[in-house]
């Protein structure tokens, strides 16, 4: 039979190892938002920009 003393450190290692993978997964997930948040941000300026006259004049020049 097995000791419950033998088990312990491999159920805690395993908790450790799923508590990182939770981290991770959060951790991608927010870097996933932040990069639709930018993206969608910058969608948004292009759109400001193009309905304004004066933007046009600007950022459609050639440099």
């Amino acid at each position: 039979m097995i000791k419950v003393d033998s088990i312990k450190p491999i159920i805690k290692n395993k908790s450790k190892k799923i508590s990182l993978l939770n981290a991770n997964a959060k951790a991608s997930e927010m870097v996933i938002i932040a990069n639709f948040k930018t993206q969608s941000q910058q969608i948004q300026c292009l759109e400001c920009r193009n309905k304004t006259f004066i933007g046009n004049l600007f950022f459609n020049k050639q440099y």
